[in-house]
């Protein structure tokens, strides 16, 4: 890797570093070719809305439908897994510029399961079916008595994407994995997980996770298609437009016996 190459960013040089001192690393990135995912959070539906305003207030491309966020349940939990950082003035491969600020790119997981916090049983993923619902519904460690099966029609008007109509959660098989980039500043005031952690807190946790990076990728990748291939369709077209203007004019200026 050549360091003094203006495109090689700090998360890129500290993965080869990483390479040279650890020789498992080394066998894991040789064998599937890419960096993992280092981190990922659980973090509750109205923090990943906290995160998505800053998203917004962006120019990037990688947002999430605030309206469809609140018909989430806000105290469950969902995951981030961060994929990609970025410092003020480093080059982005994905936007193909220098970015004018720090930013974090990620994937959060908003299908085939929620991360419910229980007295008993810690965080779990369940509520596939009515039985899971009942096993555990006492047992849910939220800021809210009136998740119950007798408030259950009043939380699927207020939560469809938590609370299906027949009495369990709905887990929505199309389209749960969402790209979000945002300030990473936003995620310091999250805790590493550990013995002490509270099992209502969000926290972050440490863990190489190759096979969401390859996801991350893959959804970065159909996406910036999109993206490049709509800003090359809009440039014909001007382009067009600006030779026929261009046109136009001539031959109004040789209608009235003018020569260029």
């Amino acid at each position: 890797m050549d360091f003094n190459d203006h495109k090689i960013t700090k998360a890129q040089k500290e993965d080869y570093l990483r390479q040279q001192i650890d020789s498992e690393y080394k066998k894991e990135r040789a064998k599937y070719g890419y960096e993992p995912s280092l981190k990922f959070y659980r973090i509750k539906i109205k923090e990943l809305i906290e995160l998505n305003k800053d998203a917004q207030s962006n120019d990037g491309n990688f947002d999430l439908y605030e309206e469809s966020l609140k018909q989430f349940y806000p105290d469950f939990f969902v995951p981030f897994y961060e994929c990609e950082r970025l410092e003020k003035g480093e080059w982005d491969e994905v936007m193909r510029r220098y970015t004018d600020r720090d930013i974090v790119r990620g994937v959060v997981e908003l299908n085939g399961g929620y991360y419910l916090t229980s007295k008993n049983n810690g965080s779990l993923w369940i509520g596939r079916d009515k039985k899971e619902v009942e096993e555990i519904i006492n047992d849910i460690t939220v800021d809210d008595d009136d998740i119950c099966f007798e408030n259950w029609d009043k939380l699927h008007f207020q939560y469809p994407r938590t609370f299906a109509k027949d009495y369990h959660l709905n887990f929505d098989k199309a389209g749960g994995g969402c790209l979000i980039e945002f300030n990473p500043k936003l995620l310091k005031k999250f805790k590493k997980g550990q013995k002490g952690t509270k099992i209502n807190e969000s926290f972050y946790q440490e863990e190489r996770i190759y096979s969401i990076k390859e996801a991350y990728q893959m959804m970065v990748d159909g996406m910036m298609k999109s993206y490049w291939d709509d800003k090359e369709r809009k440039e014909a077209r001007r382009n067009r437009k600006r030779r026929k203007n261009r046109t136009t004019i001539v031959n109004k200026i040789q209608g009235q016996g003018f020569q260029l």
